[in-house]
């Protein structure tokens, strides 16, 4: 499997939403269950400053994947996973510098 190599920059945003199946009853009652056995996935939102060379190398990289094939990366909490991207922008500035964003998706296979 291929692996993200590029450094994000620290500080980055992790968010969670726990998969929960939930039934609702008439009085006001609901009933929660876990979705599955890999409930607790992570999703981070990073970003790679770089030249342009090295954020045009991470581009190619998401768009061989398509949002489709999952890539290992090691998470800034220090914690391995398999990971999708789905959305990602670039942007160019000046002197040869660009920025990526982009957020990745933890999944269970």
């Amino acid at each position: 499997m291929a692996a993200w190599g590029w450094p994000v920059v620290a500080g980055e945003r992790m968010e969670m939403s726990p998969r929960v199946r939930v039934t609702r009853f008439g009085d006001g009652y609901e009933q929660r269950a876990p979705d599955g056995i890999n409930t607790l996935l992570r999703k981070w939102s990073v970003r790679l400053a770089a030249d342009e060379a090295t954020v045009k190398a991470a581009d190619d990289f998401l768009r061989a994947r398509a949002g489709v094939e999952a890539f290992d990366w090691t998470a800034l909490d220090h914690l391995p996973g398999k990971w999708v991207c789905r959305s990602w922008s670039v942007s160019y500035g000046p002197g040869g510098g660009a920025e990526l964003a982009a957020t990745f998706e933890e999944v269970a296979l």
